[in-house]
């Protein structure tokens, strides 16, 4: 139940901050694309960049052995997320005066739209 809990959460917190982050960079920079392609890739060298040490620094938690070692790997994950998460919670402020924003809609929302793509082709309409 742990590692499906831990696993869940780092999904579910990796998408959020790809989705927030994109949305306060496409806010931030809508009317000069220049600058939200240098902002946009300069975060991303930034997440891959902490990929990169968090693999670099799990050799040092102890795996070896037993199935204690992948637990404690899934707990620092966790707790990883769990502090991206909260820190973004209070970090993050809104990007849009309230003027500009759009209401979100439910009845507009359809989780499975993507799927139409797959019709399209290689022409996108």
């Amino acid at each position: 139940p742990l590692i499906i809990a831990s696993t869940f959460l780092s999904k579910i917190v990796v998408g959020l901050f790809f989705l927030a982050s994109g949305a306060a960079l496409g806010d931030a920079y809508r009317a000069d694309p220049g600058r939200l392609a240098a902002a946009s890739g300069s975060l991303f060298a930034l997440v891959n960049a902490g990929f990169a040490a968090g693999i670099a620094i799990s050799r040092w938690l102890p795996m070896q052995g037993t199935n204690m070692g992948i637990r404690i790997g899934y707990a620092a994950s966790t707790v990883m997320a769990a502090s991206a998460a909260i820190v973004a919670g209070v970090a993050m402020r809104e990007t849009m005066a309230a003027s500009q924003r759009v209401p979100f809609e439910l009845t507009k929302f359809n989780p499975v739209s993507c799927l139409r793509l797959l019709r399209c082709g290689r022409e996108m309409r």
